[in-house]
């Protein structure tokens, strides 16, 4: 069966395909149990399953019952359409190891894996799970859900589950990095927004570079040049201050407790269509407290007085050198504290810190596709667009004490070269 779940997920094999061979399984299994020693100490555990109530669809129920069967699982099969009473009346019967789909309110808290078409691992973690005191888990297929259950059983393999499900950051001290290397930082910055969007390159920049087009050519060495000097500077640095805070959401607020998530230390608007449910854990206003937290992080990083160079370069009238001082100072900025399109090692350090990887096998590119967990705001931007908050995320940060960094009346930063994010 594990080789039908990789080909059902690799598209080689249909539903029907993959019901067929479970129930060839089930038919050997049953076949060969009176010639196996069995023992209720063999039990992996018992495992209560229903469809929801309003969900007559019972092929995946059924085919994870199979499956969980075969591999050493008791399976109560509550059957379709099956109300909360009905799925709490199970519990207290059958006492399960885990639910398969209002348990809080009777007092329970087995572990309740979820999966199928109508929902997704997003929606389990951010709709379903805050509703419930105990670990929700999504799973995809019915293969993942064997997988899960394993897991699940094993007291070692759940911690580190429920590590990944919401990942708790290591400490919530106030961090200040400073004289960070620039030469590490320049492998970060993404070559498309440099040399496209930010130099005016049209075309695919890489590819014409290894066909050694002249203007790439002459483009790459103008910025290599440079990235030179910038190295060569003693007053151009790169500096930055984060810290990690408790928080939860309420509506279309994103709410930062003290380091002991009990009281409120500000609120951050998501405007439009955001909802901060989508990105952090409800409040329990009207609720039991409950003890989990979501986590973000607040940032600030500069390369500091470094843009005097670009004031210097424009006042001895060297204008078509302008751009690529100014956009690798930028970009350091950026490559340095993450603005969303790119990567950086401060980002990546950030993500470390939590136990998140990035999608991928290949960390820098999927970095720059933005193809991670998680998501990072600037303030000024559609998503928040309360530029005033900037002054929020500086007191919270002690920015101006830390790494020099100044808000302007209009609440622009200062030196230019600076990126804040949340």
């Amino acid at each position: 069966m594990d080789e039908v779940g990789r080909q059902f997920n690799a598209n080689q094999l249909i539903v029907a395909e993959v019901l067929q061979s479970a129930e060839a399984m089930k038919f050997a299994v049953a076949h060969l149990e009176p010639h196996m020693e069995r023992t209720d100490a063999a039990l992996r555990g018992r495992i209560l399953l229903a469809t929801v109530k309003g969900d007559v669809h019972d092929i995946g129920k059924n085919l994870v019952e199979i499956i969980l069967s075969n591999n050493g699982y008791s399976v109560i099969n509550l059957g379709i359409k099956v109300a909360a009473q009905e799925l709490i009346a199970g519990y207290r019967e059958h006492q399960p190891d885990i639910i398969g789909p209002d348990f809080r309110a009777a007092g329970i808290a087995a572990p309740v894996l979820v999966g199928g078409a109508a929902l997704s691992n997003r929606f389990t973690r951010l709709r379903i799970a805050p509703e419930y005191g105990g670990l929700v888990a999504y799973s995809p297929d019915a293969m993942s859900g064997l997988a899960l259950a394993n897991t699940i059983q094993d007291a070692d393999e759940r911690e580190r589950l429920l590590a990944r499900i919401l990942p708790a950051a290591t400490d919530l001290r106030l961090h200040v990095l400073e004289d960070f290397d620039l030469d590490e930082i320049f492998g970060y910055i993404n070559p498309q927004m440099l040399y496209v969007r930010h130099l005016g390159y049209r075309g695919r920049f890489w590819d014409a570079l290894r066909a050694e087009e002249p203007k790439a050519v002459e483009l790459r060495q103008q910025v290599q040049r440079v990235e030179d000097m910038m190295l060569s500077r003693s007053d151009i640095g790169a500096s930055a201050v984060f810290k990690f805070f408790p928080c939860r959401s309420e509506g279309q607020w994103l709410i930062v407790y003290e380091p002991d998530g009990k009281a409120e230390l500000e609120r951050f608007y998501l405007h439009g269509s955001r909802n901060a449910r989508d990105f952090a854990w409800p409040t329990t206003r009207g609720r039991p407290a409950r003890v989990r937290n979501d986590y973000l992080a607040m940032f600030t990083t500069t390369v500091g007085p470094g843009s005097g160079i670009v004031r210097t370069v424009e006042e001895r009238g060297q204008v078509p050198g302008f751009a690529h001082v100014a956009s690798p100072g930028h970009r350091i900025g950026g490559g340095f504290c993450g603005v969303a399109p790119q990567a950086d090692p401060h980002h990546v350090e950030h993500r470390r810190t939590v136990g998140l990887k990035v999608n991928g096998e290949d960390e820098l590119r999927d970095l720059f596709r933005a193809n991670y967990h998680g998501k990072r705001f600037s303030f000024g931007y559609p998503a928040c667009p309360r530029l005033e908050d900037q002054e929020k995320l500086f007191s919270l940060l002690d920015v101006t004490a830390s790494i020099g960094v100044e808000l302007t009346d209009g609440y622009m930063m200062d030196p230019e070269g600076s990126v804040s994010a949340v």
